[in-house]
């Protein structure tokens, strides 16, 4: 009987001092990528894009400072559907990190969506930004979060 109590007694000690827990930690916050529209370039809304190509600046920001972002280009058909027009792009953070932005990441895409196209011919090019793989040739990324914005582009010879 003595022992039996002794064994209780470091039993219950041990759970005082190896508290177990309750809970596990809560889940990070993802929160969503944006495109930091006053660092894109050519700016987002109407522009002229030469057949011969065109190097687009990007630039987005995530308060989730592990997470790697990730553009895909997508021109927008006459049915309204997007269909890639070029490979997806890292955006890398800068260095040095911009101080008014530590999560501000850039990158730059040589696109050339106008190659093949008549002169005067316009439709819209998406910019899609998200903070996990993009699923297949879509602009959705299962699990993550997006950010879009667009050009109006119309193709000139130049």
């Amino acid at each position: 009987m003595y022992n039996a109590t002794l064994y209780g007694f470091v039993i219950w000690c041990i759970g005082c001092v190896i508290p177990t827990p309750l809970d596990r930690a809560p889940a990070d916050t993802n929160y969503p990528p944006s495109f930091v529209t006053t660092r894109v370039t050519p700016a987002f809304g109407k522009t002229s894009v030469p057949t011969s190509g065109i190097n687009l600046s990007l630039a987005a920001t995530d308060y989730n400072t592990d997470d790697v972002l990730t553009v895909h280009l997508f021109e927008q058909i006459a049915t309204g559907a997007l269909i890639p027009t070029s490979a997806p792009a890292t955006l890398m953070i800068p260095v040095p990190a911009d101080p008014d932005d530590p999560n501000l990441r850039i990158g730059s895409i040589d696109a050339t969506p106008c190659v093949n196209a008549p002169d005067g011919t316009s439709f819209l090019l998406y910019a899609v930004v998200a903070d996990r793989p993009f699923t297949g040739n879509t602009p959705r990324a299962d699990g993550g979060l997006t950010d879009s914005n667009h050009w109006e582009v119309t193709c000139t010879s130049m």
